[in-house]
């Protein structure tokens, strides 16, 4: 059997954390949510002391099998006037709630083991706690009021946050664990996994009542709303059959539960695709041996509990379809044939699945075992990938699955950051991957096999690295993975997004294709000397627009090629570009860049302020001590605006050698004499212009067109 495919955080180590990792063990649960989306504080959670009617506890669950050595939690607290904290651990209780105290310490402050990160607290535990399933965790900070801060939107996976205050001096009416509000709590767990995976089922509250739907009674029909209430459970015998009709469902917040066999299933069968359903209102489906063409859902913009799904057996077909936010769904030897593919979130875990539709996967925890997809089409399934996953706030290890003849790519990744394993099988597919987010470093993309081979296709229509920010931890990483990222359109971190693009990474645009950030976008573009990150025209001798910022950014070794317009800024951002190459462009930088031991070569225009405006930030290509070099291009640098920038200070580069001295004595810099730059290595370069040709290309200057022409002169940078 392939290995799971499940999303674990041990993985996050790869991508882009808030908090430092201060401890030894890796991240095992994140849940840090969309820092850009926090509305408002919640849930109080504080130990005034013995009696305290103002005592108050806010706690959240998680689903791990793992040792958990450290916990990070987020929230507002006083400066002054806390003494420590109380960390503990709850098993689950009826209905899903926070039962037995399994894990209960103090940790005072200033101990050593509470480390305050600004507002922010993490506490390393004396003593590990062992998770081997569904928990809960709760920080209690002692002697003063503490808000753990909430996402802002519903919660991601599972169930929103318990809260409970005995003494009711904050609000009334929760004695006990209860619901505060529709938010998950952001926290952390640091330790190390444990092998297998853990059981997530939420405990039911244990419904009293049973209704009894028998097979002599068939067909049974529902006419409206057949309600199952918190305290029943609605019991189905083999052989029974169920028509829902239009406008019609079955509401559990109790319990539905058919355990069948091959020779007498359960059928369930919606006359209408749209309106006839089962529906999760915080209860549990619960089905072995059943042939469903009916949806089940949870209620639409419903802020409670939205229940359980178990399925075995089972074949969903014709108008049957899995669409739902779950606290935790199971599907076990399932065949979805459907007219549509499910779309799944919340928490759950999938094993011997098989669909001729897209499998979406939002957000939340899941574990893949022995998944596969074959034929999805554009017509049915949007995107007509096998997979489409928006990974959400913590990476996913994608491993094992099967995706293969489908219309689309094989798997489309959306926002997040994925890890694509070796043991995948994705052959037959327009693409192999489609991303619109990360793909971490290690990842393994098929070479061959589909219609298409050879690259990581990114965002083919140009939507920008963004799907459901909501969802998503907006920290992208494309990582070297073997093969180019190829470009045809255009992309963006997206706003408020952040691209780091890892050493030996080459990215390929098509024509009029280019890279771009909001205002609040970031683009991390830093190779090394030894493995540099290119980025060029995904046909040779092509063409394609530019890089664009509107952030100060740091750029190091990169090589730009083939472009028309280079590296480029806007709305006042500057970019450093330090020891790259900038070759066989239109424009090599545009306004805003500031260069450092960096490369014009064979440029049409090597530098210029062409399109800047009184926003824009200065180009400045002076260096003493990391001087540039202009080799081989038409124009070295092109001073177009007269305005308030003034023109474009040049000076102290080397002129055509990009060794400076070191490799042609005749290649000085103006005024100026010592060592040189030392280039780009495994980038071969083409030495042309030297000893001041006929072209203009000397050891002392380049033409340079434009109202600067006089002022470049006077600095010493042209004859």
């Amino acid at each position: 059997m392939p290995p799971l495919a499940r999303l674990v955080s041990a993985v996050v180590a790869a991508g882009v954390a808030i908090w430092p990792a201060l401890a030894i063990d890796p991240i095992v649960w994140d849940q840090r949510l969309d820092y850009m989306n926090i509305e408002a504080t919640s849930g109080i959670s504080s130990d005034f002391g013995e009696g305290s009617d103002l005592n108050a506890e806010a706690a959240d669950e998680f689903c791990l099998h793992a040792r958990i050595t450290r916990v990070n939690f987020s929230g507002y607290r006083d400066t002054n006037g806390w003494t420590g904290v109380w960390v503990r651990f709850y098993d689950q209780g009826p209905g899903g709630a926070p039962g037995e105290v399994l894990y209960e310490q103090h940790y005072a402050r200033g101990g050593g083991q509470v480390i305050e990160l600004g507002t922010d607290t993490g506490v390393n535990l004396s003593v590990p706690f062992e998770a081997d399933g569904r928990h809960f965790v709760s920080v209690q900070v002692v002697g003063t009021r503490f808000d753990w801060y909430a996402d802002g939107v519903p919660a991601v996976a599972g169930q929103p946050f318990y809260w409970r205050n005995p003494g009711g001096g904050w609000n009334v009416g929760h004695a006990d664990w209860g619901h505060l509000e529709n938010r998950d709590l952001a926290f952390v767990l640091y330790g190390v996994m444990h092998a297998g995976a853990p059981s997530c089922e939420i405990l039911p509250d244990g419904p009293t009542t049973t209704i009894v739907w028998r097979a002599a009674d068939n067909p049974h029909v529902v006419e409206g709303v057949f309600p199952v209430g918190p305290d029943q459970t609605l019991v189905l015998e083999p052989g029974v059959e169920v028509i829902i009709n239009e406008e019609s469902r079955i509401a559990v917040e109790g319990a539905m539960r058919g355990i069948a066999t091959a020779e007498a299933p359960i059928v369930i069968t919606g006359v209408s695709n749209h309106s006839s359903s089962i529906q999760t209102v915080g209860g549990v489906v619960e089905l072995d041996h059943a042939q469903l063409s009916v949806k089940v859902v949870p209620p639409f913009f419903y802020s409670g509990r939205t229940g359980n799904v178990l399925l075995s057996h089972t074949t969903v077909s014709g108008n049957g379809l899995l669409w739902g936010n779950w606290e935790f769904f199971h599907l076990r030897d399932v065949q979805l044939q459907g007219a549509y593919g499910p779309i799944l979130g919340g928490c759950g875990r999938l094993e011997n699945v098989t669909s001729n539709h897209t499998i979406s996967l939002h957000g939340g925890l899941f574990v893949l075992d022995n998944v596969s997809v074959s034929g999805a089409t554009y017509a049915t399934d949007g995107e007509g990938a096998g997979f489409f996953i928006v990974s959400g706030l913590q990476p996913l290890l994608l491993d094992g699955i099967v995706a293969t003849a489908n219309e689309g790519p094989g798997v489309y990744l959306g926002n997040g950051n994925t890890l694509l394993g070796a043991n995948n099988t994705i052959t037959g597919n327009k693409y192999a991957v489609e991303l619109y987010g990360g793909l971490l470093p290690g990842s393994v993309v098929p070479a061959t096999g589909n219609d298409h081979n050879g690259f990581v296709s990114v965002d083919e229509y140009g939507q920008g690295l963004r799907f459901i920010p909501s969802l998503t931890s907006r920290d992208y990483v494309w990582g070297d993975v073997g093969l180019p990222y190829v470009v045809r359109d255009s992309t963006s971190p997206g706003l408020g997004g952040r691209l780091r693009i890892m050493p030996g990474v080459d990215v390929r645009f098509g024509s009029g294709a280019y890279m771009t950030t909001s205002e609040s976008g970031v683009l991390r573009i830093r190779g090394t000397p030894e493995e540099p990150i290119t980025f060029g025209p995904l046909v040779p001798g092509g063409s394609w627009d530019m890089i664009q910022f509107a952030t100060h950014s740091q750029v190091r070794n990169v090589l730009v090629e083939g472009s028309e317009r280079g590296i480029s800024s806007y709305i006042g951002a500057a970019v450093d570009l330090h020891d790259s190459v900038l070759r066989d462009n239109g424009v090599g930088a545009i306004r805003g860049v500031r260069a450092k031991k960096t490369q014009f070569l064979d440029n049409a225009v090597g530098a210029s302020n062409t399109g800047s405006s009184f926003g824009s930030a200065p180009l400045r290509l002076s260096s003493p001590d990391a001087p540039n070099a202009f080799v081989g291009n038409q124009i070295g640098v092109q001073d177009t605006f007269s305005g308030s920038l003034g023109s474009i200070d040049a000076m102290h580069n080397w002129w055509g050698h990009p060794l400076g001295a070191a490799g042609d004595a005749e290649s000085e810099r103006p005024g100026r004499s010592g060592g040189g730059v030392r280039g780009f290595p495994a980038v071969p370069v083409r030495v042309t212009g030297l000893r001041g040709s006929s072209t203009g290309r000397g050891h002392q200057g380049v033409p340079v067109a434009g109202a600067g022409r006089d002022r470049l002169r006077r600095m010493g940078c042209t004859r």
